[in-house]
């Protein structure tokens, strides 16, 4: 039978994702009933096809001969695997096509069905179980340890914990999230365990930088700096935004299931990649054929690769981990639903503690920061150069944090996020302002940083901690060479000038990142 042309480059594994004509053959229907009314079933075949209902009584045509089915509840989250049977200290959740499921019971973070006939089952597609719970659920949605492991892929299970790879958050089970990774597991990851891209950028001027290591952070203001804030006569969001990769397809539409900043009455607006004013409201701006999902309208990345960015305007609590979004993706006469899972978003932004120079100058940093304060546009830091004519500018930070995930065993209300990769960047005033990068240009000493490779047009510094639970003695410090950083580029740093330094902590893997933005003049 006729299948869609394969995709060469680094764009196979998505573009194999999606229908260019007919399938092998129309598969039998899987059919069930939920215990309980307002979840979603994802029929998830493990050639990474899938077919979702959101009927309570699903009759599900899947894309595949085998597939495991997954849980999304009425709030929009990862609700868990089905468990199909028992075999030994392990759980079965393989379903062929044709299964007749009777009634499934839906538990805490997973769900049943008891009475399934083994001819219904793939008894081979097993997961790893406490007490009869798949070791990865909804309640952990695969932040779990395991020594076990297996291939992966979109619909396949790397870490055998339950929680198919593309809506587990950590698909190797080594208890880093994936967007966490370092680039040493960047060729694994690349074999397609994402069904999309998905991330969250968040950068804040010193005086609008909230670090929860910091005292008096409340939630009112994690709320007010994720979901953002008017300025002026127009609406112009100052707050965290989605990043997503589109599928390559005729139409590709975005279900969000019961997720209020990007459903149907919610929060969320579009937003232009490299803008800053919000768009329309979304999905009611795009949804031409009224079925409640809003059209994605992507546009070229910086990787080749179609995104399309939205701004949330939620709270904390609204966007978090362990939410499920799927892209329904037409190709030739076809939908495919591809479902991938929010790793994580920032909460917070890096945090400026203190700082020197070789002028012997040097400031600390007191949260929350005044409009005015030290260290913002209208009152930059003043530096100056050592011996050597170079303002080298020494600095102390606290780690962005994201929420805990107490299913996982985290404890606290929020994690100091390790592994990201530090870089900086300084942008020049006036009218000739320059964005400029600065590899080559950085020092240190802190025993968790290390230095990016030589190759890497950024530059930067690694950070080999962990996530682990904020804790305001917890920081990381390096220094920056400002005079060297913008001589590469051609550009002095005379008495008078000011520039804004920009400090970005990213995810190695995926596109996340948080930056707060600080100035400095030189006296």
């Amino acid at each position: 039978m006729r299948r869609g042309v394969a995709c060469a480059g680094a764009a196979a594994a998505l573009c194999l994702l999606v229908p260019g004509g007919a399938w092998a053959k129309r598969q039998a229907p899987i059919t069930g009933k939920l215990s309980k009314s307002g979840y979603t079933v994802i029929a998830l075949g493990y050639n990474g096809k899938a077919v979702s209902s959101k009927a309570r009584s699903f009759k599900i045509v899947p894309r595949d001969g085998r597939v495991t089915l997954q849980l999304r509840d009425k709030r929009g989250r990862y609700a868990g695997p089905v468990v199909v049977g028992v075999k030994g200290k392990t759980v079965i959740v393989g379903v062929k096509a044709g299964a007749k499921l009777g009634t499934i019971r839906i538990r805490s973070g997973y769900a049943t069905a008891v009475k399934v006939s083994a001819k219904a089952i793939d008894a081979k597609r097993t997961a790893q179980a406490r007490r009869g719970v798949p070791l990865g659920n909804g309640k952990n949605f695969g932040l779990v340890r395991s020594k076990r492991h297996a291939k992966s892929g979109i619909g396949s299970d790397a870490d055998l914990d339950g929680v198919p790879d593309t809506l587990d958050i950590d698909s190797d089970g080594d208890l880093v999230l994936n967007n966490e990774e370092t680039p040493a597991r960047t060729a694994h990851a690349a074999q397609g365990e994402q069904g999309f891209r998905l991330f969250s950028q968040i950068g804040e001027p010193l005086e609008r930088s909230l670090n929860a290591n910091a005292t008096g952070v409340t939630d009112a203001a994690i709320d007010n700096l994720v979901r953002g804030s008017t300025t002026g006569p127009t609406f112009q969001p100052i707050g965290m935004f989605l990043d997503f990769g589109v599928l390559p397809g005729s139409d590709v539409e975005l279900d969000c299931g019961g997720l209020t900043y990007c459903s149907n009455g919610g929060t969320g607006r579009t937003r232009a990649p490299g803008g800053v004013d919000p768009g329309p409201a979304f999905p009611s701006c795009c949804d031409s054929d009224n079925d409640g999902f809003g059209t994605m309208t992507g546009t070229p990345g910086p990787n080749g690769q179609a995104e399309w960015q939205l701004y949330p305007l939620a709270a904390a609590s609204q966007i978090k981990s362990g939410d499920v979004l799927i892209e329904r993706v037409t190709s030739g006469g076809t939908e495919t639903d591809v479902p991938s899972t929010l790793n994580f978003v920032f909460n917070t932004t890096p945090a400026l503690t203190s700082w020197t120079s070789t002028g012997g100058q040097s400031g600390s940093v007191t949260y929350p920061v005044a409009a005015g304060a030290p260290g913002t546009s209208l009152n930059p830091f003043v530096v100056s150069a050592g011996g050597d004519g170079n303002v080298v500018v020494s600095m102390t930070f606290w780690r962005p944090q994201r929420r805990a995930i107490a299913g996982a065993g985290e404890t606290g209300d929020f994690i100091d996020i390790g592994h990201l990769h530090w870089s900086s960047r300084l942008i020049t005033a006036g009218q000739s302002q320059q964005v400029l990068d600065c590899p080559g240009a950085y020092a240190t000493s802190d025993p968790n940083l290390s230095p990016v490779s030589a190759s890497d047009p950024i530059g930067g510094l690694i950070d080999g901690a962990g996530d682990a639970p904020a804790d305001a003695s917890h920081t990381l410090s390096f220094s920056l060479n400002i005079t060297s950083c913008l001589a590469a580029k051609g550009v002095a740093f005379n008495s008078g000038d000011t520039v804004q330094l920009e400090i970005v902590a990213r995810s190695q893997t995926a596109g996340d990142n948080s930056a707060q933005q600080v100035f400095f003049k030189r006296g």
